[in-house]
């Protein structure tokens, strides 16, 4: 088995998430394959969210506008509600450039 790990055709590929635990874990265990002479192939980042609102930064006045397009109700609470979800999602997709860019860095050491 050793022999298989230390084999010249051999890489470790890692799969992480995108959240701060699971990148340092990686981290760690590119450290620790290094230093045992394994090579590390590729880190895989697995369970990311689409990219939505490029560039964007919908207003409760687009929502509610969108929202009397397709026919639903626009009412009060449901665009205060979904203006909430799509900040939440803004504020996570940023968190995960950051994370995705941390990946990126660990790749290239």
């Amino acid at each position: 088995m050793a022999a298989i790990l230390r084999s010249p055709m051999t890489a470790v590929h890692i799969v992480t998430l995108l959240e701060e635990m699971p990148i340092q874990e990686t981290a760690d265990a590119i450290v620790e394959l290094g230093g045992l002479g394994i090579p590390v192939g590729r880190v895989i980042i697995n369970a990311t969210r689409p990219t939505l609102f490029e560039g964007l930064k919908p207003t409760a006045a687009e929502i509610k506008a969108g929202l009397v397009a397709a026919g639903m109700p626009a009412t009060r609470a449901t665009v205060t509600g979904l203006a909430g979800e799509a900040k939440n999602y803004l504020v996570r997709q940023g968190i995960e450039a950051s994370l995705r860019a941390d990946v990126a860095d660990l790749a290239n050491r």
